[in-house]
């Protein structure tokens, strides 16, 4: 019941769900995109670090936004899933 209502969440934000393996997040990676103070005060999790962008998951999705870099954000200022590296 609980992950139906993520997903109706993360589809009402116009965000992807994404099911979280911790296994598969390059800690070391992340660490240099995000500090783990912004993090925490963003409920922030960086998952993937591509070339060009950044993967980012967030329990919050109507609370705060990244950076001001946020691609495809809601209109009522939910953060899209993706941003520009620093």
């Amino acid at each position: 019941m609980l992950e139906a209502l993520t997903e109706w969440l993360a589809a009402r934000c116009g965000l992807p769900y994404l099911r979280i393996d911790p296994l598969k997040v390059d800690v070391g990676r992340v660490a240099d995109v995000m500090s783990i103070n912004y993090a925490e005060r963003r409920f922030a999790l960086p998952l993937q670090v591509g070339a060009h962008d950044v993967t980012v998951a967030t329990c919050e999705p109507l609370r705060h936004r990244l950076g001001g870099r946020d691609r495809g954000a809601h209109p009522q200022g939910a953060e899209a899933g993706r941003g520009q590296p620093a």
